[in-house]
């Protein structure tokens, strides 16, 4: 299945649109449609890395793609109507208001370190 939503989106995304709208230049921009198209990913892991994947190979930014995961396991607006059956909507208003300023935030740091004047590499961390 994964690889069939891979070849989708290859198809159906195109590279010049990810780098014009998701790269690295996009900024707070491509942090911000990260974290929209995460939260309406619908489906587990199976589904949201490829998607991620097919991302940083058309030319993504860093901040983009943690934006977009980070988002996909908090807000995924998907799973909204199972979580009210279970506890009600209280909860999940309130657990969403308690974690939606964390994807941008999350994303925007990462953006900032992936473009900061020192590299990470495995030996500074």
């Amino acid at each position: 299945c994964a690889f069939l939503i891979e070849g989708a989106l290859k198809t159906l995304i195109p590279a010049q649109w990810v780098q014009r709208w998701l790269s690295q230049e996009a900024g707070v921009r491509g942090v911000l449609l990260g974290v929209l198209a995460g939260a309406l990913t619908p489906g587990g892991p199976y589904t949201s890395f490829p998607i991620a994947l097919i991302l940083i190979k058309a030319g993504a930014g860093v901040g983009t793609i943690v934006a977009y995961l980070t988002a996909w396991s908090l807000l995924s607006f998907t799973r909204y109507p199972m979580e009210i059956a279970f506890v009600g909507y209280r909860l999940v208003v309130l657990r969403f208001l308690l974690t939606a300023w964390v994807p941008p935030v999350i994303g925007l740091l990462a953006h900032y370190v992936a473009t900061s004047s020192a590299p990470l590499s495995r030996s500074s961390l």
